[in-house]
């Protein structure tokens, strides 16, 4: 019926009009052939979301359509209230009561997503006089798009059949990959009390793929949890022999030991992923079926492949082989950029465009923390094309961390628990207290800081912590402006970024970054000051993007759009000159044109309206020289892109550092067009 149903009789006829017109829909299907009618009433509000309405309607259609068939199945009726977690008050009840009880209603269990058990039938048939339908969200993906749910469909009750009324299963868009999971709830339909989830998935995937079923069941292993979504529900198991065999490889490679049977092993494992696809690809058994799981497939495979060359890199990095490890670091970093390609469904017109994440629970981040590692630990060794890794914000060392010139300080240092704090002198006698080792965590991709003298870890409540550290409650993400760093919690810690006072760091009530939140220096040890980027507010500079400068080009216009231009070498023009100063409203930057003092708006076109510091000021970072700049507040969360103009881009924030921003000031030959970026020292 829709969210426009309304319950009224217009014609005054006694008979109210959504009635007649979903009766006249029947019958219209019923002349096409169709014998089983349902009527759906969840995901709406309002009116139509009246229990003693929606009864209403389906004792008439049960007495005027259903009743006057001799061919009509009995009718079925979704609720509003389907779950147990969204429902209250006695709607479920009044169904219950004063509905024809030959109409059969749909239950989903606990939540939206839910196995289904005892306790939960025992429950809902209560509420609604009747037995349940269950409508089991699985393998349903539409709100985990990136995954196939291929592997054993388990967890509902075996001891439940005589307290249902009927049983019927979601499945994904990919109508034959669903039947991996349908063959399964069809077995256990069929004889629930015999019902073992393993060994009807094995004869599924035969009864598929009879010709190719051990290629088969590798790539089904491999894809079978939905990974974190909104519903919470997760399935075990997930590339389960590829986990035994890297997890005893990573605990001989974390310990630095080489272990030349594990890698083959490995690399056996990988090359399985690979022939698995390969042998899918050219089968003709099921070809519906291959074309559906194609996009994971060849995901899958290329993921076989980069393992491969991370095996390869390991065993150059223990050669101390530094050109062959960046060779092969070169192909998986391409390998990788075309599986970040791959979408499913690209078709125009498709309402959803899938990134394939097979593998995604074990191998995907396995894949990733290798990586992560194997460049850290070339790092270590070799500055050979390191250029060609991706720009580190802090390497990986040993700082001070200061506040307003103070030093951080380990007062007690081997204690148990206590804080951190703030003092105005070095420590001579031992230096180490203030000393903090910063690494980025390879799992997390965040920092972890530590105090050099005893190795005690810096918590989220800017604590030293008492509990076993965990990357995801323990590691920070860092941003610089200016030379100043803010601090913010992530993962389980939460999002709120560090404050300090005068003596202490702990977490502030802000996630929201602003100018405000970049308090704290990272100094190397060893060093008076560390060298990056300043933005002086109230100053003059030029904003480059690919050698070419952002350029007023209607000053003292309307409106319009600054675009990148070659420079201007007309003397005094102030066309290409910009000024940045803080918006003490928001704490954040505005930018304006020095010849005429209009502001640049959320689009990146000169502003017609008022300036309005909710909707026209922006974030600034800096990461290897080069600056991102960021929408905020009212006017979104875009990172500026940039090609002949400005605009709000969707690339992240890794790719968002592309603009130069160079002081007016700048002793380089302007003639020549060649700049160098202003590094100021930060005190």
């Amino acid at each position: 019926p829709g969210n426009n149903i309304s319950w009224t009789d217009n014609n005054k006829d006694g008979i109210v009009d959504d009635f007649v017109a979903c009766k006249n829909k029947f019958q219209l299907m019923y002349d096409l052939g169709v014998r089983s009618f349902a009527v759906f009433f969840d995901d709406i509000g309002g009116v139509g979301a009246d229990p003693v309405n929606q009864a209403k309607l389906m004792n008439y259609l049960t007495t005027e359509f259903v009743n006057k068939k001799t061919d009509v199945s009995p009718l079925l009726l979704c609720p509003t209230q389907y779950n147990k977690s969204w429902s209250s008050g006695t709607y479920l009840s009044i169904l219950g009561t004063q509905m024809d009880s030959s109409v059969r209603i749909m239950w989903t269990g606990n939540s939206v997503v839910d196995m289904i058990n005892k306790t939960d039938l025992d429950w809902i048939n209560a509420q609604i006089s009747r037995k349940a339908y269950i409508w089991l969200n699985y393998p349903v993906t539409d709100y985990c798009v990136d995954h196939l749910l291929m592997g054993p469909t388990y967890g509902n009750d075996i001891n439940i059949a005589s307290q249902l009324s009927g049983f019927t299963a979601n499945p994904m868009e990919y109508a034959e990959a669903s039947k991996v999971a349908l063959y399964s709830i069809a077995d256990y339909t069929w004889n629930m009390s015999k019902y073992n989830s393993n060994s009807s998935w094995l004869r599924g995937l035969k009864y598929l793929m009879p010709q190719n079923y051990d290629a088969f069941k590798i790539f089904c292993e491999n894809n079978i949890d939905l990974g974190s979504t909104v519903h919470g529900l997760r399935r075990s198991g997930e590339s389960a022999e590829f986990k035994t065999v890297a997890d005893a490889f990573m605990t001989d490679f974390t310990a630095g030991k080489y272990n030349s049977a594990q890698i083959n092993a490995l690399a056996e494992q990988f090359q399985r992923f690979i022939n698995s696809t390969n042998e899918l690809t050219a089968s003709t058994n099921n070809p519906y079926l291959i074309e559906e799981i194609k996009p994971w497939m060849d995901v899958f495979s290329l993921m076989g492949q980069r393992g491969k060359l991370l095996l390869d890199m390991y065993e150059a990095l223990n050669a101390e082989d530094s050109v062959a490890f960046i060779n092969h670091y070169l192909k998986t970093d391409s390998l990788e950029i075309v599986q970040g390609k791959i979408r499913s469904r690209d078709f125009s017109g498709s309402i959803k465009n899938p990134y394939p994440k097979p593998a995604n629970e074990v191998v995907a981040p396995f894949l990733k923390q290798l990586k992560a590692r194997l460049i850290n630990n070339y790092r270590n060794k070799f500055d050979y094309r390191t250029d060609v890794f991706p720009t580190i914000l802090l390497e990986n060392g040993n700082y001070y961390i200061k506040y307003n010139g103070k030093y951080l300080t380990n007062r007690n240092a081997n204690a148990s628990g206590g804080n951190p704090e703030f003092l105005a002198d070095r420590d001579s006698i031992n230096p180490q207290r203030q000393e903090w080792t910063v690494t980025i965590d390879p799992i997390t991709e965040r920092y972890s800081i530590r105090n050099t003298q005893d190795n005690r870890y810096v918590n989220e409540l800017g604590n030293f912590g008492v509990n076993s550290y965990e990357a995801i409650w323990h590691t920070y993400n860092l941003h610089r402006f200016s030379g100043k760093y803010a601090i913010q919690n992530a993962g389980s810690a939460g999002d709120k970024f560090w404050q300090s006072n005068a003596t202490r760091i702990s977490p502030s009530t802000d996630n929201l970054l602003s100018s405000g939140n970049f308090l704290f220096e990272f100094v190397p040890v060893g060093q008076e000051s560390a060298l990056h980027p300043v933005i002086t507010f109230g100053e003059t500079y030029y904003v480059k993007f690919n050698d070419n400068f952002l350029t007023n080009n209607n000053p003292n216009g309307s409106g319009g759009n600054p675009t990148f231009r070659t420079y201007i070498t007309t003397p005094d023009s102030k066309t290409q000159k910009w000024i940045f100063t803080l918006d003490t409203t928001s704490d954040r930057v505005k930018l304006v044109n020095a010849v005429d003092n209009r502001y640049v708006n959320e689009l990146g076109a000169f502003g017609t309206n008022q300036y309005y510091p909710a909707w026209n000021s922006y974030v600034i970072t800096e990461l290897g020289g080069k600056f991102s700049i960021r929408n905020a507040g009212d006017a979104g969360d875009k990172y500026w892109k940039a090609g002949t103009r400005i605009e709000a881009g969707d690339a992240g924030q890794a790719e968002s550092y592309i603009f130069e921003i160079v002081s007016d000031k700048t002793t380089t030959s302007i003639k020549k067009k060649k700049f160098k970026r202003v590094f100021s020292c930060t005190k």
